[in-house]
């Protein structure tokens, strides 16, 4: 859902997959969508980190190759599709 009034900035909540350590979580977090997207990724964070190896420890934000390599994003990314890679 956005924020307030803001278009541009999101709050997702998704939810930890069956069988691992993360079933049942609920884990929180903050799209930030830019002028010119989808020319490019949204910025995304976890606004509670998870212990995660593929979540920095530190700015929460997640390693997805298309969200830090923009020659692997894809215009046809939607916010579902972004979501389910990172759960």
């Amino acid at each position: 859902m956005p924020m307030e009034d803001n278009w541009m900035e999101w709050i997702a909540e998704i939810e930890g997959l069956k069988d691992t350590l993360w079933e049942g979580a609920e884990l929180q977090l903050s799209l930030k969508y830019f002028e010119d997207y989808n020319a490019m990724p949204p910025a995304i964070t976890f606004t509670t980190i998870p212990f995660h190896p593929n979540v920095d420890p530190e700015s929460g934000r997640p390693c997805v190759d298309f969200l830090d390599n923009l020659s692997k994003w894809n215009t046809n990314f939607t916010m579902t599709s972004i979501l389910l890679t990172i759960q």
